[in-house]
């Protein structure tokens, strides 16, 4: 069912959070659930693995939460720790999966209220 969820998300444009310990992991589910895709077509962003030192936290948060377009992003679960550690909020649009646990929590209905990062 998650499975579904996501492809049915991605393709209705929404913002997609991924994170696992392992950035293969990452990596693998991403390109799995953009093969998936095909042929059909999507304009979300695609970055199957956003590493921790390629930005500040505060830019890596403004990444995550005010992005104007849908993406894909992959990110390992420490960076997600991080941001909750520096009191960041993760966006009620988006929709978090952790691969590890194998658990999605999806957008907020009213998309109105911010959802602490887990």
């Amino acid at each position: 069912g998650e499975i579904v969820y996501m492809l049915c998300a991605i393709l209705t444009d929404h913002k997609l959070l991924m994170h696992a310990e392992d950035p293969l992991v990452l990596m693998s589910a991403a390109q799995g659930l953009r093969s998936l895709m095909s042929p059909l077509p999507h304009g979300s962003h695609f970055i199957p693995y956003l590493p921790k030192t390629l930005m500040s936290i505060a830019d890596t948060a403004t990444l995550i939460n005010d992005a104007a377009s849908p993406f894909i992003i992959g990110t390992q679960t420490t960076l997600i720790q991080e941001l909750a550690a520096d009191g960041y909020v993760l966006s009620p649009q988006l929709i978090v999966v952790d691969l590890d646990r194998a658990e999605l929590r999806p957008c907020s209905p009213s998309g109105d209220e911010a959802v602490p990062f887990p």
